[in-house]
């Protein structure tokens, strides 16, 4: 709340529930998202267009993470629905 400047904490909360309904529980690397930033930066740097992006995203730690549980387990841990 200090950071955002909010003194209502009704307001605090409802913007948590909002965010925390959108972002994704296991934060692997979106495929899609970075092909949008690579579209968007081909124009700066046309060398972009060669890069493939199973090259340059290695998603295995997360994925051991997942496996093992520990990331549901951290949200089971704190409560988090």
């Amino acid at each position: 709340m200090k950071k955002l400047k909010i003194t209502d904490a009704s307001t605090a909360e409802q913007g948590y529930a909002d965010f925390s309904k959108t972002v994704d529980r296991k934060p692997y690397p979106s495929m899609d998202g970075f092909r949008n930033i690579q579209r968007l930066m081909k124009p700066r740097n046309p060398k972009l267009e060669k890069v493939k992006p199973d090259d340059v995203i290695d998603d295995r730690i997360l994925r051991k993470l997942d496996e093992s549980g520990f990331i549901t387990d951290i949200y089971v841990k704190y409560g988090v629905k």
